[in-house]
C-alpha cells in the first residue's frame, strides 16, 4: 500500500508535489484559519484558552489590537476578520475584581505621542515592564495607554519612566485604581475616566433581524415578484388568514438544495412554503431545472433589485434564510440555515 505521501503506483513525491496535488484537487490551506488566544503562565509557558475566550472562531483574524474601551481596568480585544462579519469587539469581563494603574504619556522633548518610552511599576508582587509603541497589526493602533494588572496588590510603590529622549522620571507611590497622565519633565495629573458598559452582544437571531428590512412583528412587504414569466404581488402566492413560512433561496447555494426537499415534505403536510430564490438574472435560468430536480411543488418566485431593497437592508444576503409569519402575514420568527432545531421550531410555530 502506498503511503499518504506517495503517488499511485509508489512513487515518492516532494512537499511541492504533495501540494500542488492537493490545490488541483480544490484543496487549500489559506482562510478560515481559526483564531487564537494563549494565556501566559510565566516560565511554564503558554495555555491555549481560544474556547473559553470567546475568540475562537473560523473567522480567520487579519488583525488585532487591544483597548480598555470601556475603561473597567482589562484589556477588551478588537479584531479584524477576513470571512463573516469584519469587526468584532470582544469585551473582557475576567479579572474585573483586580487591582490595576493606567499610565499615559505625553512627550515634550520626546515625540508627542512618547513612542518608545518605557515605563517600569513597582508592587509588592514584583517589577512590570512596558513600551509605548504605536502599531498594532494589519491597521491597527493599540491604546496607548499603559494598563498594569496589579492582582490584589493595593498600591504601587513606584514609577519609573524612561523617555525616548533618554530622561528619567520617577514618580511616588499611587494607590491602585489610579489613571495617570504624565507629560515629560512635569508632575503627574491624575484622570478621572469614564466608565461604561459596552454593550451585550446580538444574539444569532437578532443579527438576521438586523439585516432585514422590516422588524420583528411588521407585515411583510408586499413586494412585486416574478412566477415564471408573471409579475406578482407576494400576497397572491400566500393564503388569507393562514400563517406561513417564507424561503430564500439560490440555485447557487448547496445547502439550499439541502433544505428544499424537507421544506417540500412539510408542505406537504400542510404547511404553506413560498420559496423566492435570490438568483441574479445571470443564473435565473437554472431555477427551474433545480426546482424540478428536487421535486419541489410550492410556489417559488424570484425578485428584482426593487424588491430586494424592501426587503432586505444590504445587496449582501446570507442565504438559505427562512422567515415564519403568521395569519396576518406578520414576521415572527427567522431561521438561517435548517437543521433539526429549525425543523422543530416551524412545526411548534405551526402548532404541529
Amino acid at each position: 500500500m502506498a503511503s499518504q505521501g506517495d503517488k499511485e503506483g509508489g512513487t515518492k513525491q516532494t512537499f511541492a508535489e504533495r501540494q500542488g496535488n492537493l490545490f488541483a484537487d480544490g484543496f487549500s490551506f489559506s482562510g478560515y484559519e481559526r483564531d487564537l488566544v494563549m494565556l501566559s503562565l510565566g516560565k511554564q509557558g503558554f495555555l491555549n484558552i481560544s474556547g473559553v475566550s470567546g475568540a475562537d472562531s473560523l473567522s480567520d483574524g487579519r488583525g488585532s489590537l487591544f483597548a480598555d474601551f470601556d475603561n473597567d481596568g482589562d484589556l477588551d480585544i478588537f479584531l479584524r476578520a477576513m470571512h463573516g462579519p469584519a469587526h468584532h469587539l470582544l469585551r473582557n469581563n475576567v479579572g474585573d475584581s483586580r487591582n490595576w494603574l493606567r499610565v499615559a504619556l505625553r512627550g515634550t522633548t520626546s515625540g508627542h505621542n512618547a513612542f518608545g518610552a518605557i515605563v517600569r511599576v513597582t508592587t509588592k508582587h514584583g517589577v512590570q515592564t512596558k513600551m509605548v509603541t504605536g502599531g498594532s497589526g494589519f491597521l491597527g493602533q493599540s491604546d496607548p495607554r499603559l494598563l498594569f494588572g496589579l492582582d490584589d496588590a493595593e498600591k504601587v510603590e513606584s514609577i519609573e519612566i524612561t523617555w525616548p529622549s533618554g530622561k528619567k522620571q520617577e514618580l511616588p507611590a499611587v494607590a491602585a485604581g489610579t489613571s495617570l497622565l504624565v507629560v515629560e519633565g512635569t508632575a503627574p495629573t491624575l484622570l478621572t475616566d469614564k466608565t461604561g458598559k459596552l454593550p451585550d452582544p446580538l444574539t444569532p437571531e437578532a443579527r438576521v433581524w438586523k439585516t432585514l428590512a422590516f422588524a420583528k412583528g411588521e407585515p411583510l412587504p408586499d413586494v412585486t415578484v416574478a412566477v415564471g414569466a408573471d409579475q406578482v404581488k407576494l400576497a397572491t402566492l400566500l393564503t388569507a388568514g393562514r400563517p406561513a413560512l417564507i424561503n430564500f433561496w439560490a440555485t447557487t447555494c448547496i445547502p439550499c438544495r439541502t433544505e428544499m426537499p424537507e421544506l417540500q415534505q412539510l408542505h406537504g403536510e400542510g404547511l404553506e412554503v413560498v420559496g423566492i430564490s435570490l438568483d441574479l438574472p445571470a443564473t435565473r435560468a437554472r431555477i427551474p431545472g433545480v426546482v424540478a430536480g428536487l421535486k419541489v411543488k410550492y410556489p417559488v418566485a424570484t425578485v428584482d433589485d426593487e424588491a430586494r431593497g424592501q426587503l432586505f437592508r444590504s445587496p449582501e444576503v446570507q442565504i438559505p434564510l427562512s422567515i415564519w409569519i403568521d395569519a396576518q402575514h406578520r414576521a415572527q420568527a427567522v431561521f438561517r440555515g435548517w437543521s433539526a432545531k429549525a425543523r422543530a421550531g416551524v412545526l411548534e410555530l405551526a402548532g404541529k
